[in-house]
Parts: C-alpha cells; structure tokens; sequence
C-alpha cells in the first residue's frame, strides 16, 4: 500500500529554525547598513548567504523523513482476512483510513496467523498490528489506538451434541475444545485445565466443529455470526454454553519503538474518526445494525 508522508516532517522545525535566522539576519542588516552605508553590494552577499545558509544546509537536517509502517494484520474473519487475493475486514477498513488520512507511508502489509503477526509487531520498530486485546503483560511493548471494538468470547457447541451440558466442562474432562493458538482464550482455558487444540484462526475452529473433530470451540461473537453467515450454516446450528470472557476490547497497536510522530498522527486522526462517525460508518458497512442481542446464541 502507497501513501504519503506524514506531511509536517519538516514544516514546523524548518519554519521555527528559518525565523531565527531571518531575525538574526535583519539585525545583522540594519547594523550593517549603519556601518556600511555606501556598501550596499555587501550588504545584499549578506542577505544571500544568510538564504543559501537556511535552504542547503539547514533542510537535510530534516530530508530523510519519517519512516514507513510495516502493518500487521491477524488472519482472524472478520476483522482482517484475505479474500480475492485481498486484506479486508473492518479492522483493516479502519486502519487503512487511519493511515491514509495521517499521511503515513505503509512499506508492506502482511496477513499472518496470530503467533507470528504478534511477534513480529512485538519486536519490531515502526509496526503496526491490528486486531489485538490490550492486556497488562503486553503494554511494555506497544503505544495503543483504541479500542476499535468490544470482544466476547463464547464457548460454543452443536445443538445436536445433548451430551454435553452447560456443566459438562466440570464433569468431563475429556473434553476437546477448539481455540485460536496463542490467543488469550487459549491462555484462560489452560488455566483451567481443560483439553485444548490450538489452530491458526477461527474459520478453523468453526469448521473443526461443525466437522466433529473437536467437541466445543471457543470463538467470538463476531467470528461466529459471521463464519455462519458466510457459509450458509444457520445460527440455530449452534448453542452457548459459557461465555468466556467479555471483559476486554480490541485495539490497534504500535511497536513501543514506533516514531512518536508516528503514533501522535494516528492516534490523532482515530480521535477524529471517532468524533466524525467514520468509526460507526466502517463498523454499520461491515456488521450493518448488528446488536449485542442479535449476535447472542441461545
């Protein structure tokens, strides 16, 4: 993805730096033209090199710019997903606005499952990864934009399954849960103790358990409704059985060595976004008037 620059790289030093030189410039002036009053030749080499000083050797102080953005998009439906060799999703909508209204250059945009998105934005400077929960052991290593989105995760079975019960992850142990690995989900069913298998996303989970290779999964409230959407599969297919955690939102977030240039722009234009009901636009174009309610299972 193109994009310019974040475009007051230079203004404001250059014009802070080129006032104080015109000032100075000036009073040299009018001395100089007390002193030289039948010099004026030497008062206008003055005047020159004064310019000359300001345009060659003050402005490649500021030539090199801001450095681009590496974006880092989780594979996760249907936040940011490939489709039609394509990243889409409504978090990458949001991102895209974001970073084309801040006019930040983007150098390579990648699609990846969660572990490695995550590490690379992680240990990166000038990365950028969306869609994240913002938890207290990851805010060493980001700036935060957000939160774009509220999270809830249920923990999901077939209807047809009578066997399991909303006690049954108490009674039977042997149950296998589907869970996106590396995930936060997947940290508070370990805890737990409960059987898990980690996969790359949630289209992945979704299918495993329609397929009945896993006996629950745990899944959130969007991915779900939309999965179903997408492949024809009616919501009545599935039933709650637990809600794991609603207590936590999504966010955008920046390596913590990211140019603070950088992160004040679009933190500044998601400020904007939000004020001028562009969020709410992006969110109405991808879940339409989608409640809380409309998206519950029973």
């Amino acid at each position: 993805m193109d994009g310019t620059r974040y475009n007051e790289r230079n203004n404001i030093p250059s014009i802070l730096i080129y006032s104080k030189l015109v000032i100075g410039c000036e009073n040299i002036g009018q001395r100089e033209a007390k002193l030289m009053a039948y010099a004026p030749l030497t008062l206008a080499m003055v005047r020159i090199f004064s310019i000359f000083f300001v345009v060659f050797w003050i402005q490649p102080v500021f030539a090199g710019g801001l450095p681009s953005l590496v974006v880092w998009a989780e594979d996760f439906k249907p936040f940011g997903y490939r489709k039609n060799n394509e990243i889409t999703g409504f978090s990458t909508d949001l991102v895209r606005g974001l970073i084309e209204e801040s006019g930040i250059e983007v150098s390579q945009w990648y699609l990846a499952p969660w572990p490695r998105a995550y590490f690379e934005a992680r240990t990166t400077p000038n990365s950028l990864l969306y869609s994240i929960v913002r938890k207290s052991d990851r805010e060493e290593y980001f700036h935060w934009i957000g939160p774009i989105s509220p999270r809830r995760i249920f923990l999901v079975k077939l209807r047809s399954r009578v066997d399991i019960q909303a006690d049954s992850m108490n009674q039977k142990k042997d149950l296998i849960v589907g869970v996106k690995r590396g995930s936060v989900a997947e940290e508070s069913l370990i805890s737990r103790k409960i059987k898990t298998i980690g996969v790359i996303n949630e289209y992945s989970q979704f299918r495993m358990l329609l397929q009945g290779r896993t006996d629950l999964t745990a899944i959130s409230d969007y991915s779900l409704y939309f999965n179903a959407k997408e492949t024809g599969v009616s919501l009545d297919t599935f039933e709650v059985i637990e809600i794991i955690d609603e207590s936590m939102d999504y966010y955008i977030a920046l390596n913590r060595e990211t140019d603070m240039q950088i992160v004040a722009a679009l933190q500044t234009t998601f400020s904007k976004m939000l004020v001028s009901g562009r969020l709410m636009d992006i969110r109405v174009k991808w879940f339409g008037q989608l409640s809380k309610s409309e998206r519950n299972i029973q």
